[in-house]
């Protein structure tokens, strides 16, 4: 089965996504950033694993990504957005449904996520694959672990962390993103995923409660 060519997001629907979540940054919220000490080269294969707290996420993410990394980016979604009532804007904006609770029948999807990162894109990964809000979700590594594959060479990964406060006139928000990981085919993926999963916890204020894989190798 092979995965379709990458659609990029069109420029009509990125700029609506951008116009809500910066409506969201000036006005709904106060945003405090913490951005990574790198940020990576425009072009390369770039893969965020981000907290899911609230359905904000996704349009002040957008914005950050646009203000920070000078990219758009696609994103694992569920399958419901695919419906025609939402008239393809999801597709639009660059998300890829995917049926989480049959995994087996999102494989061409998948594959596709695994193409659109490759061929340079930025991609976004719920790792808990739906909101967990004010507590960490288990990190699902059975997507990220068939999306990346076997890299030839390093891939850049990037944990994001997301934290709501209340706060007057405006909620507050805290955004924190980790250095680079570098993620390389001799990585186990579960582990590698654990790893960031800690990480992500760490960036949102919160504790991760899930033990490690059992019978894993660290490399090194």
């Amino acid at each position: 089965m092979s995965a379709k060519k990458p659609i990029r997001p069109t420029r009509a629907g990125t700029a609506l996504l951008y116009a809500i979540g910066s409506l969201l940054y000036r006005l709904r919220f106060a945003v405090s950033v913490e951005p990574p000490p790198e940020i990576p080269e425009a072009n390369a294969p770039l893969l965020f694993l981000v907290k899911h707290q609230s359905n904000y996420d996704a349009p002040l993410g957008f914005v950050l990504l646009r203000r920070y990394f000078r990219r758009n980016a696609y994103c694992l979604v569920k399958k419901i957005f695919a419906h025609p009532v939402f008239l393809g804007f999801f597709r639009n904006i660059g998300g890829i449904p995917v049926d989480r609770s049959r995994p087996e029948a999102s494989k061409r999807d998948l594959l596709y996520a695994r193409s659109v990162l490759y061929a340079g894109n930025a991609l976004v990964i719920f790792p808990e694959q739906t909101r967990v809000p004010g507590k960490m979700g288990e990190g699902k590594a059975a997507g990220f672990r068939f999306i990346t594959g076997k890299p030839e060479k390093p891939l850049s990964v990037i944990s994001a962390g997301i934290r709501y406060e209340p706060g007057f006139p405006r909620r507050k928000v805290f955004i924190r993103f980790s250095p680079i990981r570098n993620y390389s085919r001799q990585d186990d993926p579960a582990l590698f995923m654990h790893e960031r999963m800690k990480e992500i916890a760490e960036l949102s204020g919160m504790e991760y409660p899930f033990p490690e894989p059992a019978g894993r190798a660290r490399r090194g």
